[in-house]
């Protein structure tokens, strides 16, 4: 049974490194293709109905900077992100900071951005979608969680099988020490018995010729 337990726990380990592997390997990878396209003030932006976010070099810009999205004169604020998140493309970072609302229809949208003068803004895919953003972060942060779980879970198990086998052959060792002086014992034994028999023997029978003598 404990065979077969280690087996178990060095399967569920091989399981665990292997899909680490991959979701690590998916999350390097969905990061590579993002496009970003360039705007300025009042240019028309063509936007899915997975929406879209605006994104900056500028890090800062997220905190200074409110965009607005206007179609046929209805206009609407464009969603700060809450926190800082950011892209790759052609070797530059850029930040998000804004994205559409989820109110907002596919169409064609004039954007502007104010708050902060000299800004460069890119229109692309909305944040949980830019560059496969939500498999990316899977594949970031809860590949290596299960590569090193299963690492760590591999490694446990070997140790166990290791002290397994120790204790086994350690009992195996002590059973035949045993086994040597039980076997020696009886040969012992036997010899003084037999020794002791044939004086007692021995001296009896002398005992008797004497009396039948006189």
């Amino acid at each position: 049974m404990s065979s077969t337990s280690s087996k178990t726990r060095l399967g569920i380990a091989g399981a665990l490194v292997l899909l680490g592997l991959i979701l690590l390997i998916v999350g390097l990878l969905s990061g590579g293709s993002v496009k970003l396209q360039g705007f300025n003030n009042g240019q028309q932006i063509n936007a899915k109905d997975a929406g879209f976010s605006v994104f900056s070099p500028d890090q800062s810009a997220r905190s200074a900077v409110t965009c607005q999205a206007d179609q046929g004169g209805q206009k609407s604020t464009l969603d700060r992100p809450s926190t800082d998140f950011s892209i790759s493309a052609d070797g530059t970072k850029y930040w998000e900071i804004a994205r559409s609302t989820d109110g907002m229809k596919s169409g064609t949208y004039t954007v502007t951005c104010s708050g902060k003068d000299g800004v460069q803004t890119f229109a692309g895919a909305k944040e949980g979608k830019a560059g496969g953003g939500a498999l990316r972060l899977l594949g970031l942060i809860l590949g290596p969680i299960l590569l090193l779980a299963g690492l760590a879970l591999a490694a446990i198990s070997l140790m166990r099988k290791k002290s397994a086998t120790g204790d086994q052959q350690n009992a195996y060792n002590q059973q035949g020490a045993y086994g040597q002086q039980g076997g020696y014992n009886p040969g012992q034994a036997g010899y003084g018995q037999q020794g002791y028999g044939d004086q007692s023997q021995y001296g009896q029978g002398g005992y008797g010729q004497q009396g039948g003598y006189n």
